[in-house]
């Protein structure tokens, strides 16, 4: 079972980044179910590394992504969300040794560490530079 199921409460109406967060959401569901898998230890720390650095560089990607779209709009609050982009990455760099190492209690500990912030980041912070972009007419 998923650890976080997309619907459209999270839909910005902004075709590309709703696309990206599906993509953000689809990873880490799958380090949940790579977290909750096989007892192989060295096929399962290969799985968690990969996953891990899968969902750094697309986060990343996304967020330079993200800035560049809240750049092109005008977006206000463009260096507060930065940080916020800033600070999860360097978080989930920081949980990278602890997933790698962790059982699957510890390790669905931070997996929803994580999903708590994306989905309250895409409900208040990216809501805001949505809706921001349809009252300007850019979205």
């Amino acid at each position: 079972m998923p650890t976080f199921t997309w619907n459209e409460t999270f839909s910005l109406g902004v075709p590309e980044m709703d696309e990206q967060h599906r993509g953000l959401v689809d990873l880490i569901n799958s380090l949940h179910r790579v977290m909750m898998g096989d007892d192989d230890t060295r096929r399962l720390a290969e799985a968690k590394a990969q996953t891990i650095d899968a969902l750094v560089e697309y986060c990343i990607r996304h967020f330079e992504s993200e800035e560049r779209f809240m750049r092109s709009i005008g977006f206000p609050d463009l260096d507060n969300h930065g940080k916020e982009h800033q600070d999860f990455v360097a978080k989930v760099l920081e949980y990278r040794d602890e997933l790698m190492t962790a059982y699957a209690v510890h390790g669905s500990e931070v997996i929803k560490i994580m999903t708590d912030w994306l989905y309250s980041h895409i409900l208040t912070k990216d809501k805001m530079y949505a809706e921001f972009a349809r009252e300007a007419g850019l979205a």
